[in-house]
């Protein structure tokens, strides 16, 4: 039979999973975002960036690098949130491990 604290750690160790894939995308969003930023950077003048958005480039540039350092931000707090998790759920299992009878029948393992 399955315990509680074994249904709650299963819990636990599907949220630490869930956090650590939005971690790879939220990774792989910043990759993409930083290489549209050195290429738009590189040839942003030379397309005119004005024209397109109707905006001076320096704003645009401006917002872009704002908008990524947030990301970045959120995605930190997520790494800490995923290590968290991923150390609970190693506590958890733990304590489920010591809380199942030994075999034999006799809890405190003496025959």
């Amino acid at each position: 039979m399955t315990s509680d604290l074994q249904c709650f750690a299963r819990k636990v160790g599907a949220a630490a999973g869930a956090a650590w894939w939005t971690v790879l995308l939220g990774a792989g969003v910043l990759t993409v975002t930083w290489l549209a930023w050195l290429g738009i950077r590189s040839v942003g003048a030379e397309l005119g960036l004005a024209g397109i958005w109707g905006l001076e480039p320096a704003l645009v540039f401006r917002v872009w690098f704002w908008f990524m350092a947030v990301l970045k931000l959120i995605v930190i707090v997520i790494i800490l949130l995923a290590a968290f998790l991923s150390l609970w759920y190693r506590a958890l299992q733990r304590l489920a491990l010591a809380d199942q009878p030994a075999p034999g029948g006799k809890a405190d393992g003496r025959a």
